[in-house]
């Protein structure tokens, strides 16, 4: 029995959709911890959310199978050019970073060098050997 283009079609879209649904209910799980329950304002993110996660994951999915860079025809010309999945995965990583900031999820102090530094004593200045002018 041959399976058709549609039912594969259908069966990575469910695929897709329920691997967002387990991202959104992480975040709900998260949403909980952080504020005991989910306000409506935190529920229109949530779909937002969801949504860009499906985008994402569907463009991750078409870049895994057809590459950074895909082939296409122009009439007789055959001319390769960058998948348009890539620019639309980014846009829907960026737009789900800001969701998440949004929804004040991502308050984590992460050290960095200029902390590293603030924790090191100032070194001090050698000036023995400079000439006065």
């Amino acid at each position: 029995m041959m399976i058709s283009e549609r039912q594969l079609r259908d069966e990575r879209i469910q695929r897709i959709t329920r691997e967002a649904a387990l991202k959104k209910a992480e975040i709900e799980n998260q949403l909980m911890e952080s504020y005991g329950a989910i306000l409506p304002a935190h529920a229109a993110l949530l779909d937002a959310l969801l949504d860009v996660e499906i985008m994402r994951l569907e463009a991750a999915e078409c870049v895994a199978e057809k590459g950074q860079k895909e082939r296409y025809s122009n009439g007789k010309q055959t001319l390769e050019r960058k998948n348009p999945a890539v620019d639309t995965m980014l846009r829907a990583s960026a737009t789900e970073a800001k969701l998440i900031s949004a929804l004040g999820l991502n308050r984590r102090k992460r050290p960095g060098k200029a902390d590293a530094e603030l924790d090191d004593p100032l070194p001090e200045d050698d000036v023995s050997d400079l000439d006065d002018y």
